[in-house]
């Protein structure tokens, strides 16, 4: 599994872009405070209207929310982030 950055995500309006382990996932970089799995977040969603709306989310281990078989037999680091 490889991840990248990317500057957005695009919902058509009125549709749903799912978010999940595997797929496209929010990860949260340069945190100022160690998170541990089963934390939540508050998360700032900015839209191109310029209004915003702000989401609870659970921290979650990398591997921790992907199916058996996905992770193509590597290990977790520890590392949270928030799907």
């Amino acid at each position: 599994m490889k991840m990248r950055q990317i500057p957005r995500i695009e919902v058509p309006a009125g549709a749903m872009t799912p978010l999940k382990p595997g797929g496209l996932h929010v990860m949260l970089i340069d945190v100022p405070t160690r998170l541990q799995a089963g934390d939540t977040v508050d998360i700032v969603l900015h839209f191109d209207d310029d209004s915003r709306q702000t989401i609870t989310a659970p921290v979650k281990t990398v591997m921790g929310g992907m199916k058996h078989g996905q992770a193509k037999g590597k290990q977790g680091s520890g590392t949270s982030s928030a799907h």
